[in-house]
């Protein structure tokens, strides 16, 4: 069972530019089902994250900046655009 802190559920997210709550602190990030793009540049900043499900949405491929979320566990992609499976994170 997790806090409300530690996992955070995004309203509001649309096609990756528009505004959606995130807490700094939060280890857990749901953004299945959005019609993600392109992952929002502010999660760049969530360091302490360790899950981000992206399931179900249009992405392509991921930013470099993945790479330096360096407490990030498990990272699940299913059902996106991918033609191959992105190497941006050697450490999940």
């Amino acid at each position: 069972m997790h806090s409300a802190e530690s996992e955070v559920k995004a309203e509001g997210v649309g096609d990756g530019y528009g505004w959606f709550p995130l807490h700094p602190a939060a280890v857990q990030l749901d953004l299945s089902s959005r019609g993600l793009q392109v992952l929002p540049g502010s999660l760049q900043f969530m360091v302490g994250l360790t899950t981000l499900k992206l399931d179900d949405n249009a992405l392509s491929g991921l930013p470099v900046w993945l790479k330096h979320l360096t407490s990030l566990r498990q990272l699940s992609l299913c059902s996106n655009l991918f033609s191959e499976i992105p190497q941006v994170l050697p450490h999940v």
